[in-house]
């Protein structure tokens, strides 16, 4: 079974992630991918963690065209 976890914040080496149910949870960013970055969605399963990069790309792009509609920029 996996979880989705979204990547609040990282800082001095440890990752706060936000879960399901705005549940949040802290762990070592040793344990996460070198490239992590917040707001990246990450994926728990068999005892790793892995960026799901098109689901991290579709919601930022999702964020982007809130912004623009807000800000009525193209």
């Amino acid at each position: 079974m996996s979880e989705r976890f979204t990547v609040d914040r990282i800082e001095d080496g440890i990752a706060v992630l936000e879960g399901a149910n705005d549940i949040h949870i802290t762990v070592s960013a040793a344990l996460l991918p070198d490239n992590v970055k917040e707001s990246d969605i990450l994926i728990y399963e068999n005892g790793g963690y892995t960026i799901d990069e098109k689901l991290t790309a579709a919601r930022k792009e999702e964020i982007l065209k809130k912004h623009r509609s807000i800000f009525n920029k193209k």
